[in-house]
């Protein structure tokens, strides 16, 4: 579960980890409004007119996913923030992050 969904229509196909890269620093864009409802979110991108909800872990990500923390740093903030193992994180940070950026909510710089 990438904890992302557009317009509240299900999950898109992400891509792996692994094709973003350990070092990618992924920063969330500053015009996309971003209204927390307890632990999840609802995202508004006022450019394509489209809401995301962000569920527990899909807004941790998003919070993580600041222009400083590269994709290991989320993905160890995952870890220590839910106590799960590294594939665990890896693999719903990384499905999380890939439909983020398809959607153009986040870019993905670095390598």
């Amino acid at each position: 579960m990438t904890g992302v969904e557009r317009g509240g229509f299900g999950e898109g196909v992400a891509t792996p980890y692994t094709a973003i890269g350990a070092a990618t620093i992924p920063p969330r864009r500053a015009d996309v409004l971003c209204v927390p409802i307890d632990d999840e979110a609802v995202l508004y991108d006022h450019v394509t007119d489209t809401t995301f909800r962000l569920n527990e872990t899909g807004f941790a990500i998003w919070r993580f996913c600041d222009g400083r923390n590269t994709m290991n740093d989320v993905v160890e903030s995952i870890r220590a923030t839910y106590d799960v193992d590294e594939a665990t994180a890896r693999d719903d940070v990384g499905a999380a992050v890939s439909e983020m950026a398809r959607t153009g909510i986040i870019g993905c710089n670095g390598a």
